[in-house]
């Protein structure tokens, strides 16, 4: 069944991707440490438009008796490179979002210095825990143009940081697609997986 499940969804995320990815895009991926639940749609900035920052949606922990879902959700912000002086403050922000958890609250925007861009991610994961409370993704990190490292606000407590996805050079992220497990498992995990799609920044 669970090889079933894993099958089913590669399937689903490979026609997903081949209808929303353009030929020029670049998709980036977070190493699966685990690989529960379904991908969401691919979401992407309007044309002309990067990812300049993030706000991630968390659920804090809950104790040994709670089950902790840890990182359910991320939005992130694209601007074009005429309105990036002043985003947060002139409205000009577009956010995006894949498939989100259901559990936590979204937390404060953390954004590039001007004039940077996001060019990649490092996603923070726990393994598979088999009798204990599994939590998979737990925190993000997005990488600067500027050379910032902008770190998330999630558990700081589970899992690792896995190895950073940096997109090619002369692309910039303007893209993402989440894997989240549904609610009403007995042990539910939400955000398992991110891609981010890169595009061409000239």
């Amino acid at each position: 069944m669970g090889f079933q499940r894993i099958f089913l969804s590669s399937i689903i995320l490979a026609l997903t991707l081949s209808s929303i990815v353009s030929a020029d895009d670049v998709l980036i991926s977070s190493p699966h440490v685990t690989n529960w639940g379904d991908w969401g749609e691919v979401e992407k900035c309007p044309v002309g438009s990067f990812v300049f920052g993030y706000k991630l949606k968390v659920q804090p922990g809950g104790g040994v008796l709670n089950d902790d879902t840890a990182l359910n959700g991320i939005e992130l912000l694209c601007i074009t490179p005429t309105k990036r002086h002043n985003a947060t403050q002139d409205k000009a922000l577009t956010p995006i979002s894949s498939s989100v958890g259901h559990a936590g609250d979204f937390g404060q925007i953390l954004e590039c210095p001007e004039p940077g861009y996001v060019v990649g991610f490092q996603l923070r994961s726990e393994p598979n825990q088999l009798l204990y409370d599994d939590s998979a993704a737990n925190d993000l990190k997005l990488m600067c143009s500027t050379g910032e490292t902008l770190e998330g606000y999630g558990d700081p407590i589970f899992g690792d940081w896995t190895e950073p996805q940096r997109c090619p050079r002369s692309t910039l992220v303007c893209g993402i697609q989440t894997q989240v497990e549904s609610d009403g498992q007995m042990d539910n995990t939400s955000l398992n997986n991110v891609n981010m799609v890169c595009c061409d920044s000239a």
